[in-house]
């Protein structure tokens, strides 16, 4: 048989949700492929209690292999879980995170947990075929991991589906499932380990999301929250006297960077939106900041988006009059002594306004794409609870990145 047909690649009908690998033996793998090397095989990821109870031959040969790079990485995310702990100084506090650093520092300190993910390289000449079953069936196969579905590799899509459906998990969920806390962890650079910090703190800590327009940087309220009026009057202010007076505006950004550094935070999200002298359009910016080291501070993700005043019809944006929002906007630019604001005026800024939300929409869901891969999974499913191996499988390592 030539290398050809060894590593031909069929697509799957109504069959498992799983891609399968046939070993030169017989024995059919099931898991996810995540690559596929015309002279080094595919590398898949295979339930580590499903190997364990199927195939523990090719388990302990595939465990052998992940050994070194297990405990290097298990090492360093030790060491940077301990330096993650100090920079916060919460030490005992009570917030999602730094629970979730020390039970990750206790889980790495137990050299006999594994993963009840692996993921097996496997060589060209100990297979036989290679079958892929379609992206949206594998999808499935993942969500149906992160779910804590035992055994799914050896379901079809829909038995995927009704499964999903009796946990409540939406089988159509858009973001791509997150499997870090379930495969062995493995070494990464500073670079990547401080943006996943990042992500993980804009996900879960309050006060590192900001809205900025020109020289005005606002903390980003909460949904159908009030922004704070006080911070809202004083950016004002500040950049009205920066306007009237020759001295040259200050960037705001900086000093909130250096209170999140003083926070012993790394991660910071500032959402842009800059509208168009002529009041034609919006462009929105949503740029998640990583802290790379003392003061150093890189862009780490950056999405953006427009929006047009007028695109949704006649009357867009009248519904804004009454988001608490945007009346407090209103009222912070009053209360400066400026006059009451025009009719014609706050018609023009409610229909920038309704661009500014259609933009923001776009921006925002696709920025929380980028928050999603990259953050640790601080508030899902500990790997202990995720039965993805035999009930008889060992308790679950250290999350990966």
């Amino acid at each position: 048989m030539s290398a050809l047909m060894l590593l031909a690649i069929s697509t799957l009908g109504a069959a498992p949700a799983a891609d399968q690998v046939t070993l030169r033996d017989g024995v059919v793998v099931p898991g996810v492929i995540i690559q596929v090397s015309p002279r080094g095989g595919p590398t898949l990821i295979v339930e580590r209690g499903w190997a364990k109870a199927n195939a523990p031959k090719w388990l302990e040969g595939w465990e052998r292999a992940e050994a070194p790079s297990t405990l290097a990485a298990s090492k360093q995310r030790r060491k940077r879980l301990d330096d993650w702990a100090a920079e916060r100084h919460s030490a005992g506090a009570d917030d999602a995170i730094s629970n979730w650093i020390e039970a990750q520092r206790a889980r790495a300190d137990n050299s006999a947990a594994q993963s009840p993910l692996l993921v097996a390289r496997i060589l060209r000449g100990d297979i036989r075929t290679i079958a892929r079953a379609p992206i949206a069936s594998t999808r499935l196969l993942k969500l149906a991991w992160s779910s804590g579905i035992h055994d799914a590799a050896s379901l079809d899509a829909d038995q995927l589906k009704q499964a999903l459906e009796g946990r409540g998990v939406s089988a159509t969920r858009m973001a791509e499932p997150n499997l870090s806390a379930l495969l062995p962890p493995q070494t990464e650079s500073d670079a990547e380990w401080l943006a996943r910090r990042a992500a993980t703190e804009v996900a879960n800590d309050d006060g590192l999301r900001y809205l900025r327009h020109g020289e005005i940087l606002l903390p980003e309220p909460a949904a159908g929250e009030m922004p704070s009026p006080l911070e809202g009057l004083s950016s004002v202010t500040g950049a009205l006297k920066s306007l009237l007076s020759d001295v040259a505006p200050v960037d705001p950004l900086p000093a909130k960077l250096r209170e999140a550094e003083a926070r012993g935070r790394v991660g910071v999200l500032v959402t842009k939106l800059d509208v168009a002298p002529d009041n034609s359009g919006v462009q929105v910016q949503a740029t998640l900041w990583a802290r790379l080291g003392p003061e150093n501070w890189h862009q780490v993700a950056t999405r953006q988006a427009s929006g047009r005043p007028g695109a949704g019809g006649a009357g867009d944006g009248a519904d804004l009059l009454a988001d608490p929002q945007v009346k407090a906007v209103f009222g912070i630019v009053e209360s400066l002594n400026l006059g009451g604001i025009p009719d014609e005026l706050k018609r023009t800024s409610l229909g920038i306004g309704a661009a500014t939300r259609q933009a923001l929409g776009s921006a925002r869901a696709e920025i929380q794409g980028d928050l999603d891969r990259l953050a640790l999974p601080v508030r899902e499913r500990s790997p202990d609870q995720a039965p993805a191996a035999s009930p008889d499988a060992p308790a679950a390592s250290p999350a990966a990145p």
